[in-house]
């Protein structure tokens, strides 16, 4: 299979309740060091593509792999990050981060060492022991990152990741999340509707686009790593990279159906 992290050949899906095709032909490959975000309108299907990667849907039509083996189901491989805040609010930040762990059957002391490392690396070591709900927003995204990381996964997944952010700490997020996703060069698939993040973290992004929907535009995003996030805002490509995605969204995809 390449070598490639993800691949997606031809994958169609129907919605069951009333047997239209949401995605047809879906064509993904994500490199073995590279980060995709794919973007696109509301609804269009983005969330359901990510879906079948991580293997919580099967497609109707097509073959999902992942490191060259046909996803079948959800795959310890696989670490997925959802929309939505997940966290157990009975479980301290260290005890959330420690679940994947203690569900495989690793010792409590080796679990415990790994989930304080975790914090750690997400700058929370310090809020180890505070509840979901003493934590900021953001910093449940952070304890939700780092149950993400606990588990050492080989690809990650992320849907809208920091969507239910304020624009300062999204940022601060995103760097984050380029900081650690540089430091072991860990294949991303990333879905956002927000085109700025999808330039600012990713070396491609993918646009999906139609009904059904399939990838209509395949963009480079040229910035050298290591990245900083910020700066990247600045850059004089930075604005002509955003209106080429906005009109790829807007108009450029229905010119391809």
């Amino acid at each position: 299979m390449d070598g490639a992290a993800v691949r997606l050949d031809g994958i169609g899906k129907r919605m069951a309740r009333t047997g239209d095709d949401v995605l047809a032909d879906v064509n993904v490959t994500v490199g073995p060091n590279e980060s995709v975000a794919i973007v696109g309108p509301s609804g269009v299907g983005k969330s359901t593509l990510l879906n079948v990667v991580a293997g919580l849907i099967s497609a109707d039509r097509g073959e999902a792999y992942v490191d060259g083996r046909p996803v079948t189901g959800p795959d310890p491989r696989v670490g997925y990050l959802t929309q939505k805040d997940t966290l157990f609010p009975w479980r301290t930040a260290l005890r959330n981060v420690e679940l994947p762990l203690q569900v495989r059957g690793v010792d409590r002391r080796t679990r415990r060492e790994r989930a304080e490392a975790a914090l750690h690396l997400v700058g929370l070591r310090d809020a180890a022991h505070r509840y979901p709900a003493q934590l900021s927003g953001g910093m449940r995204r952070r304890v939700a990152l780092a149950r993400l990381l606990v588990a050492e996964p080989r690809v990650l997944l992320l849907d809208e990741p920091f969507s239910a952010l304020d624009a300062q700490l999204r940022v601060a997020l995103q760097a984050d999340l380029v900081d650690l996703v540089e430091r072991d060069r860990r294949p991303m698939l990333l879905v956002t509707h927000d085109l700025e993040e999808a330039i600012t973290v990713a070396d491609r992004v993918l646009v999906l686009r139609g009904r059904p929907a399939a990838i209509t535009a395949d963009i480079t995003i040229s910035y050298p790593r290591p990245r900083d996030v910020a700066a990247v805002r600045f850059d004089p490509q930075f604005p002509i990279l955003l209106q080429r995605l906005w009109k790829e969204i807007g108009d450029g995809g229905a010119a391809r159906r």
